[in-house]
């Protein structure tokens, strides 16, 4: 749903004169909000209790024939959120490359004020959650047929409400038709609020002012300069407006600012040039504390060589519609394998163990192989592999799975672990550096030292978070020829156990 309130009907019904009194701030009753999209009708009530907003939706299908409706990822077929109506200050404008920094900037900007997404309820009345089932279709609603289901907003989880107050946000609500019959597309894939583009002409809408529903007051409302207002600030520093204004305008990837424990912020921004990051300790107002981080030559982002893809040997594409195609290897470099022992793993934190499928000690290619989904310009990484033996590969076994749950993953050693799990400030840097890396190499893949003749592999998984599984290639001797993270963004013909 937009928030210039395009192509939506609101009715706002039986709106009582009377005040009742909850949380120690005034709340009004019961609030009715509805929205029609050629027949698709979207009826939202919406009343306060002490303690959160309830919300009551109803999808009703007046059309002759059947609609199809996109779902969330538990089979919700409504949304309901609380969206600010009003947002921080984006400061002053630029050109050129200095835009491009401050646009990542207000990206993460408008990011830290996302809506408060209401939660699914079981009933109208109390907060169990209804169960979870994912859809592999599109929910159909026959003609003359609705769906009913309930939400519930707490106030203690409102960031947004606890920020602006209830007169400067909307509850908002919507449903989403689907492009077919066939085609299910999740309507929770995108933050609160952040769906209105690839929804246009698809969605029924119902809106309503917060403040109809419940009056609340600021309690945490942000009174410092935005983030956009600090870059502004920060660029008063010759040193940093130099180097910014140097970069091509299309090679900045990230540029954020966070605090830090000491009570400043950091500014942090990655080019395609440079594996290191631009790095700067802001004040609160942004003005640059001491000297900046800047990247030197030492620092260029090194070029990855590419192939024509690769399969894992004896392992083919099974044909699915709509799956991506894979287009190429990228090759990051050689990673130190000291005793031969691999560890596969999410967090690099040193948790987790070696594969007990042992290598010749030494140091192996490790590249990603990507692909691209039909009428796509973007590259995801299919599967990532580790090459340890030029022997040929006869059999696959498992050899372990890794839970992601920050969009990455990694190959290292069993030493290069142990290293990751030394004290927080080295880790912290190497995890850093990683990142930084992977962000100059378009996310794909990178390797890094983190200390002692030890390295990492980092690379971005697939479609994002899951449950993957690592796949050992053995040779006629049982021994390891390669270690494939598999993402699942290809259907792989794996052998069955």
């Amino acid at each position: 749903m937009d928030r210039s309130h395009r192509a939506v009907v609101v009715a706002l019904l039986g709106i009582s004169a009377l005040l009742s009194v909850g949380c120690g701030t005034n709340e009004l009753p019961t609030v009715t909000a509805s929205g029609d999209h050629d027949g698709l009708i979207l009826d939202v009530r919406l009343r306060p209790t002490g303690e959160s907003i309830r919300g009551d939706a109803v999808v009703r299908n007046t059309r002759d024939t059947a609609v199809h409706l996109d779902a969330t990822q538990c089979g919700r077929v409504t949304e309901v959120i609380l969206a600010r109506t009003v947002l921080e200050a984006d400061g002053a404008s630029y050109a050129g490359s200095l835009d491009a920094v401050k646009q990542l900037l207000l990206r993460q900007q408008r990011s830290n004020q996302n809506d408060d997404l209401f939660a699914p309820r079981g009933g109208t009345t109390g907060s169990s959650v209804p169960e979870c089932v994912r859809p592999t279709r599109p929910v159909t609603i026959a003609p003359g047929g609705s769906i009913s289901e309930s939400w519930e907003l707490p106030f203690a989880t409102a960031s947004g409400l606890a920020e602006v107050g209830s007169d400067h946000m909307s509850v908002q609500a919507a449903a989403v038709e689907s492009e077919d019959a066939e085609t299910l597309r999740f309507i929770d894939i995108l933050p609160p609020g952040q769906g209105d583009e690839a929804r246009a002409g698809r969605a029924v809408s119902a809106m309503a002012a917060a403040s109809a529903v419940v009056q609340r007051v600021p309690t945490h409302p942000n009174t410092g300069p935005s983030l956009g207002q600090r870059f502004d600030k920060m660029i008063a520093s010759e040193a940093i407006r130099t180097f910014i204004e140097a970069r091509p305008v299309d090679s900045w990837r990230r540029a954020t600012i966070t605090p830090t424990l000491d009570g400043r912020s950091e500014f942090r921004a990655v080019t395609t040039d440079f594996e290191m990051a631009l790095r700067a300790d802001l004040a609160p107002d942004g003005a640059s504390i001491g000297a900046a981080d800047i990247p030197d030559d030492a620092d260029r982002a090194r070029t990855f060589e590419r192939r024509r893809a690769t399969l894992p040997p004896g392992i083919d594409v099974i044909p699915a519609p709509d799956a991506p195609t894979l287009t190429d290897d990228v090759i990051a470099g050689r990673l130190a394998l000291p005793s031969g022992r691999v560890v596969a793993d999410a967090s690099m934190t040193g948790a987790a163990e070696a594969m007990p499928q042992v290598a010749e000690p030494g140091d192996y290619p490790v590249f990603v192989t990507v692909g691209r989904s039909p009428g796509s310009p973007f590259e995801q990484v299919a599967f990532a592999s580790l090459v340890v033996s030029e022997a040929p590969t006869v059999s696959w076994v498992d050899g372990t799975s890794v839970a992601v749950d920050g969009g990455t993953a990694g190959f290292t050693s069993a030493e290069g672990s142990e290293r990751l799990a030394l004290g927080e400030t080295e880790k912290a840097g190497a995890s850093d550096a990683a990142f930084d890396s992977l962000t100059a190499h378009d996310d794909l893949i990178t390797e890094v030292p983190i200390g002692d003749g030890l390295d990492l592999a980092l690379f971005t998984s697939g479609y994002g978070d899951g449950l993957y599984d690592v796949h050992v290639g053995l040779d006629a001797e049982g021994k390891p020829t390669r270690y494939v993270m598999d993402f699942g963004i290809v259907h792989l013909g794996w052998p069955q156990p």
